[in-house]
């Protein structure tokens, strides 16, 4: 499950990103595309006026041509056109590809045009009266630059020369300094939002984390708990006092439910020790071994029943903890022996490991009952003459105790359900115990969770704070 921190982050990156995109392509493509497009215009414009103000009679190619009184008038007409208009250079070249005038190139009269990027049927095409450009391209100054060609026509209307306009496309240079520009802003706006975003998110996603963990313990029984946030005036104070007020009305109800439990197991248990007591005085009296053995079932049943009866009023009896100091071997031993018989008739054998000076904070009795229902279990699992493994350790100010059978294992589909009381998957009991045994952990501030493989084994795994003497 992702967190809403995650996905505040994420979406502000996706945001930016697009925007980014979106800019990127405008300044490229469309803004680029209008301006180079102003650009031709702009020169081709510019050369109409140029054009029409040229004597096709001074084109000529002769040496000497530049020294002549001809040539200076020509190229102070260009001049003058070329400072006015801010253009970099003006050229003209003859049909041959020759130059006729050329201002800021280093070209003289005569000189083969070795800049023209047209190939002869552009050329041609250019004769005959279509206005050509070039490709934009850099300079020798890093300058991106760009050539309209224009066709000078006779009287005639007869191609005498080709004049060319060459100007740099600033607004490229400005273009790419505002991309640079750009790219160093977005990437401190997202160093700036995503650390935005992880305050915001943070001061949004973590009062939620800490009102789920309330709730966690709320659903383990833990009605003590203070709750914060309800004096705010947002969203969260709401859900606050929502969970308070669900709070009020799970506790007054639980306790309802385990007052009635306890007075109808109380209620039980009084007439199943008075029929326990008369079948063991009428069996004291009997002489019949029929009467006996009839009897004697009447006393499992009655037993099974107490059993039954035990269950029912541990599990409505609120977990009152006496806490102290205690060794994990002391409390498993304890377990061991109580669970010794059911072992003892199925065979089963036993590996042990664990630490047995490893403390504890606890109540013996609780942990105890806990133990020996997770250890019978154990038992009652595994076939006659399997294996039964408790194994601990102790790290980082927290001790971990497992206790595996060798069993069945557990139904994939039940594995959501086996903590659920009245749940239970044998023939016989209540279903309490596990729920009992969570709610037994968790009010010792440990957890339990297991794992299973169906048909190989089952894996408890209790997991309890040290006493602090222990990681002092």
């Amino acid at each position: 499950m992702k967190s809403i921190k995650f996905k505040t982050l994420f979406f502000v990156l996706c945001l930016l990103a697009f925007l980014f995109i979106f800019q990127w392509y405008f300044i490229n493509y469309f803004l680029k595309g209008a301006l180079e497009k102003q650009l031709i215009n702009f020169m081709a414009n510019i050369g109409q006026s140029v054009t029409g103000e040229i004597d096709t009679r001074h084109l000529q190619v002769f040496e000497g041509f530049d020294t002549t009184v001809t040539y200076s008038r020509l190229k102070e007409r260009l001049e003058h056109y070329l400072e006015d208009f801010n253009i970099d250079n003006i050229s003209i070249i003859d049909t041959n590809k020759k130059v006729v005038i050329d201002l800021k190139s280093g070209l003289k009269n005569g000189d083969d045009f070795g800049y023209l990027d047209l190939n002869e049927i552009q050329f041609n095409a250019l004769k005959s009266g279509v206005i050509k450009r070039s490709s934009l391209y850099k300079n020798v100054y890093g300058k991106y630059t760009e050539n309209v060609y224009i066709p000078v026509f006779t009287p005639k209307r007869e191609c005498a020369g080709i004049l060319i306009l060459s100007a740099s496309a600033r607004f490229l240079n400005s273009i790419e300094d505002f991309r640079k520009n750009i790219l160093w802003l977005y990437i401190s706006l997202i160093v700036l939002s995503l650390g935005l975003g992880f305050l915001l998110s943070s001061s949004f996603a973590q009062p939620v984390i800490n009102l789920s963990k309330i709730v966690d313990r709320i659903g383990g029984g833990d009605y003590r708990s203070p709750i914060p946030y309800r004096k705010r005036n947002d969203e969260l104070g709401h859900l606050a006092r929502k969970i308070t007020e669900m709070m009020r009305k799970i506790e007054l109800r639980d306790l309802f439910m385990r007052k009635i439990s306890a007075g109808i197991a109380h209620e039980i248990r009084n007439p199943l020790t008075a029929i326990k007591g008369n079948l063991m005085l009428i069996k004291r009296k009997s002489n019949g071994k029929e009467i006996g053995e009839m009897i004697d079932d009447n006393l499992k049943q009655v037993d099974a029943l107490e059993e039954l009866v035990a269950d029912f009023m541990n599990f409505a009896k609120p977990v009152t903890l006496d806490m102290k100091h205690i060794r994990i071997g002391e409390v498993l031993g304890y377990a061991l022996k109580e669970t010794e018989i059911l072992r003892g008739q199925k065979e089963v054998e036993l590996f042990y490991e664990c630490p047995d000076d490893a403390l504890i904070e606890g109540d013996m009795n609780y942990l105890k009952r806990a133990l020996v229902n997770l250890i019978r279990n154990a038992a009652e699992a595994v076939p006659v003459g399997g294996m039964i493994e408790i194994t601990c350790r102790s790290a980082d100010g927290k001790l971990t105790l497992y206790i595996k059978d060798y069993g069945a294992g557990i139904d994939p589909e039940d594995a959501d359900r086996i903590f659920e009381p009245f749940f239970t998957t044998k023939t016989t009991g209540t279903g309490l115990g596990l729920s009992i045994v969570k709610e037994i952990m968790e009010k010792h501030g440990g957890s339990i969770d297991f794992e299973s493989v169906k048909g190989e084994y089952t894996r408890f795994r209790i997991e309890m704070p040290l006493a602090r003497r222990d990681y002092a």
